[in-house]
């Protein structure tokens, strides 16, 4: 008789308020993944697949309803509250580029990236 799969409970600390979203990239090519993590306190985190932290994005002033990673991982967007959108372009070499995509006359609940390797917004 084999024994049970186990799983483990990821534990990931450093958010202050609840998260309302993640995002995982596809497995990439050394077998590893990224995810990001959105939340009420307005720092999106990038993790490694084993929970490690990257790095925070700094600059929402509102929570933040949604992250997305690209297919590729090479950039990861994030909507908000205070009617703005991120890009942040991730480098492992250098350091990453956060941009401003688009103000809003509303808040940004969802992103996503396009098969054409765009962005699209939608706001609620």
């Amino acid at each position: 008789m084999s024994t049970p799969f186990k799983s483990t409970p990821l534990v990931a600390p450093g958010h202050t308020r609840p998260i309302t979203h993640l995002s995982f990239s596809p497995i990439l090519d050394d077998g590893t993944f990224l995810l990001i993590s959105s939340c009420k306190d307005g720092n999106p985190m990038l993790r490694e697949w084993t929970g490690d932290w990257i790095g925070t994005f700094l600059g929402h002033k509102g929570a933040v309803w949604n992250t997305k990673l690209s297919p590729d991982a090479s950039r990861a967007a994030s909507g908000s509250a205070d009617f703005t959108a991120y890009v942040l372009f991730l480098s492992k070499s250098s350091r990453s580029q956060l941009v401003v995509l688009a103000k809003s006359g509303t808040r940004i609940r969802a992103t996503a990236f396009n098969p054409s390797h765009t962005i699209t917004l939608f706001e609620v």
